[in-house]
């Protein structure tokens, strides 16, 4: 009777999944902080008083954009005096120019005119850099931080204005295993997820590669470059990356349908006449 009860009993419910063939890669996972391909501290290079702040807080800015401006009165001033000087420089030098070519002057007389010509013009170039540096400009394309200061404020060289960095493009950098030194080369596909937008993978590739091994955590370290189309991507995010280092041809199962028993791996297969037979399986990568 207990065969027979044994026997009524219905067959257990599995999930069946299909294996399939396809590319294995291997992969090296670490995490890194994605950081601006270029970042600076925006100073001005004199002193003086802030008359107008021309960015936004976070604006993106192109190279050469006015940011902020100083007082520039007395350069201003400074600039019409040199202007005049070379005027008057210059006249002089013309005379003596003149003179000399009908032989009714020395040497040393035009010599003197001339140097004082190119003493006014120097001073000229010397007034408008120093005009120029009234104006605090975009070094480069980038992205503007919070402004540090306000209108009206009198600010020194070691004032800091604001930040600007360059998030065209990320690098991030993460540690690597020694063991992979010799493996991973430049150029070698990076992929990289981001808690900012879970759903999305950014691909990147390796940008450079630190010639010294930590002795503590025996790893060196590897840089990546991504792109940031639509600036998405702030500076500081922290990103888990992939670096694959090559692919080989293998089968794919889920990783659930392996039984493991005293040190051997196997799994079961349905056959065509939808029985089920243990195949023993040797595991690559996971």
């Amino acid at each position: 009777a207990a065969e027979q009860q044994a026997r009524a009993r219905p067959a257990p419910g599995v999930v069946v999944a299909e294996a399939t063939a396809g590319e294995v890669e291997r992969v090296v996972s670490a995490v890194g902080t994605g950081r601006a391909l270029r970042s600076v501290e925006l100073r001005f290079a004199v002193g003086g008083r802030v008359t107008a702040i021309q960015f936004r807080d976070g604006d993106p800015v192109s190279t050469g954009d006015p940011l902020a401006t100083l007082d520039d009165g007395s350069e201003r001033a400074a600039l019409a005096v040199a202007q005049a000087e070379l005027a008057e420089a210059k006249a002089a030098f013309d005379r003596a120019s003149a003179l000399q070519e009908q032989g009714r002057t020395t040497a040393s007389v035009y010599d003197s005119a001339k140097a004082a010509m190119l003493r006014a013009e120097a001073r000229l170039d010397a007034a408008r850099t120093d005009l120029g540096h009234m104006i605090l400009r975009a070094p480069f394309n980038g992205v503007t931080g919070f402004s540090e200061i306000d209108e009206g404020a009198v600010v020194s060289t070691s004032t800091p204005v604001a930040t600007l960095e360059d998030i065209s493009q990320l690098d991030v950098e993460f540690m690597v295993p020694e063991r992979f030194f010799g493996e991973v080369e430049l150029g070698a596909p990076v992929r990289a997820r981001t808690s900012i937008f879970p759903d999305e993978t950014f691909v990147g590739e390796v940008e450079a590669i630190d010639r010294r091994v930590d002795e503590v955590s025996r790893s060196f370290l590897v840089r990546a470059r991504f792109a940031n189309p639509g600036l998405r991507l702030p500076a500081g995010v922290f990103m888990q990356v992939d670096l694959v280092m090559g692919s080989r041809p293998g089968v794919i199962a889920p990783e659930e349908a392996l039984v493991t028993e005293a040190g051997d791996v196997h799994l079961y297969v349905v056959t065509p006449d939808d029985t089920v037979e243990r195949r023993a399986v040797t595991v690559g990568g996971r």
